[in-house]
């Protein structure tokens, strides 16, 4: 695998057929880069309804697309977000939309999504109090490979209101990891709930 990208290049330029893992900020790539990364995750969760743009604004989020020659087989999102917990402001990351093409499973795309990923979290880690993320039960053991720990004493919800979306209601697992902050957050018998700002019916 080549080094990943610091910069986006031109999908002309990808005329192998090497893995290649292109980073940028999600609002600076290239709408041809965007279509793809809809019709990926539109064939990984086609009940889904993705259109453009696939991340708002306000979230921040650092895309990770896994190219081989022009073709996007793998691509993963990382959300930079300010939530909060009882009255305490925390700055976090958070995966969003990690997908493989579902013809290519299976053969390590999404190890090295999670590793340049991960190294990118260990070169920023000091901008972060902690990671959160959710995850289907099925995916616990591939995350916590690369140091992410399930915590069922934390509950996360999407923002303050009685009828947000929460990890419960939806019956995903809360992935955790701390960065700058190593002691927050013990596991306890009392849950710590976690808002994340977001409109209603959105969720992480």
């Amino acid at each position: 695998m080549e080094e990943t990208a610091s910069l986006f290049p031109d999908k002309a330029a990808l005329t192998n057929f090497t893995v290649n893992i292109l980073t940028q900020d999600y609002d600076k790539l290239p709408q041809l880069t965007k279509l793809d990364i809809v019709s990926l995750l539109q064939l990984v969760w086609p009940d889904s309804k993705t259109e453009l743009p696939v991340h708002w604004h306000d979230l921040h989020v650092y895309s990770f697309c896994l190219y081989e020659g022009t073709e996007l087989l793998g691509y993963a999102g990382v959300v930079r977000k300010t939530i909060h917990s009882d009255d305490e402001m925390f700055y976090v990351v958070s995966l969003t939309c990690m997908a493989v093409h579902p013809n290519d499973r299976k053969q390590g795309y999404g190890k090295q999504l999670m590793e340049a990923i991960m190294k990118w979290l260990r070169d920023h880690h000091t901008e972060f109090d902690f990671g959160i993320f959710t995850c289907d039960p099925s995916c616990v053991a591939f995350y916590e490979q690369f140091g992410w720990k399930a915590r069922s004493d934390m509950l996360v919800k999407g923002n303050t209101k009685n009828h947000a979306y929460t990890s419960e209601h939806l019956h995903v697992i809360v992935m955790y990891q701390p960065f700058r902050r190593k002691n927050l957050f013990q596991n306890c018998d009392i849950k710590t709930v976690l808002y994340l700002g977001l409109p209603d019916q959105q969720f992480l």
